[in-house]
C-alpha cells in the first residue's frame, strides 16, 4: 500500500498549455511540447485555440479543380529543412513538383528581371549607384550575415540604409516590407523582421528564392496586365 501510494504521489503533476493559434508556429509548438512531456515523464495538456474553421493559418490552401492552391504568398524551397521534415513525417508532401522560379520588381507596368546582375542593370528605377548597392546587399545576405549579431534594438530602417543604401531603401524595401506587407514605416519595425525571413535555414539557395519571389510586389499599382521592358 506505501509504495503503491508512492507511486500516485510521485505521479507528475498534470500542466495545462493553452496555444494561440493553429498555425504553423502553434502546431509546431503543441508537437514539440507533447514530445517534451513524453521524453520528460512530465504531464502536458497541450489545447490549441483557433479562431478559424481550419488549421494552418498562413500556409492554408483552398481547392481548385482538384488542386490545393495557398491562399497567402508563401512557399517551399528544398533547403526549408524544418518544413519539409514536418511535412514528410506526417505525410503531408503529396506529390508536388519542383521547380525553379523566375520572377522579377513591377513598376508602372514593367517587369524587371533580376534574375541575374547583367538584368539588374536594365532596372531602371535605380541609378546605377543603387544598382551596385542592391547586388552588393544581396551579396553580404548570401554569404555574410549573421542573424546572430544584430542588435535586437535597431530598427530595419537604420539596418536598410547602412547595408543597402538610403536609395535601395526606399525604392525596394520601403515598398515591398513597409507598405506592401506590414503597411507601417521600416522605422517601427526590428531588423530581424527582413533578417530572419531572408535567413531562414541559413542557406544560398533559400535566400535567393526568397528575394525574388517577393520583389514582385514592390508596386502595389502595378496593373494586372505588364509589358516586359
Amino acid at each position: 500500500m506505501s509504495n503503491s501510494s508512492g507511486n500516485l504521489n510521485n505521479k507528475p503533476k498534470e500542466q495545462k498549455v493553452i496555444i494561440l493559434g493553429g498555425g504553423l508556429a502553434g502546431l509546431v509548438a503543441a508537437d514539440k511540447l507533447l514530445d517534451a512531456s513524453d521524453t520528460n515523464d512530465t504531464n502536458l495538456q497541450v489545447k490549441i485555440l483557433e479562431g478559424a474553421s481550419f488549421l494552418g493559418g498562413l500556409a492554408s490552401s483552398f481547392p481548385m479543380n482538384g488542386e490545393e492552391i495557398p491562399k497567402f504568398n508563401h512557399h517551399i524551397v528544398r533547403s526549408n529543412k524544418k518544413t519539409l521534415e514536418y511535412l514528410n513525417r506526417y505525410n503531408l508532401l503529396g506529390k508536388n513538383i519542383w521547380k525553379k522560379i523566375r520572377v522579377g520588381i513591377a513598376v508602372d507596368g514593367v517587369i524587371y528581371n533580376i534574375n541575374n546582375p547583367f538584368h539588374l542593370l536594365k532596372f531602371k528605377e535605380l541609378t546605377l549607384y543603387g544598382k551596385f548597392r542592391f547586388g552588393l546587399f544581396g551579396v553580404y545576405s548570401i554569404f555574410l550575415l549573421n542573424p546572430n549579431k544584430i542588435n535586437e534594438n535597431l530598427d530595419l530602417e537604420t539596418w536598410l540604409h547602412k547595408y543597402a543604401g538610403k536609395e535601395v531603401t526606399e525604392k525596394v524595401w520601403t515598398q515591398l516590407y513597409g507598405r506592401n506587407k506590414f503597411n507601417i514605416p521600416l522605422k517601427k519595425l526590428d531588423t530581424d523582421t527582413l533578417v530572419c525571413y531572408s535567413f531562414f535555414v541559413s542557406s544560398f539557395p533559400h535566400t535567393i528564392l526568397y528575394i525574388r519571389f517577393s520583389l514582385v510586389m514592390v508596386n502595389p499599382r502595378c496593373p494586372s496586365h505588364l509589358k516586359n521592358p
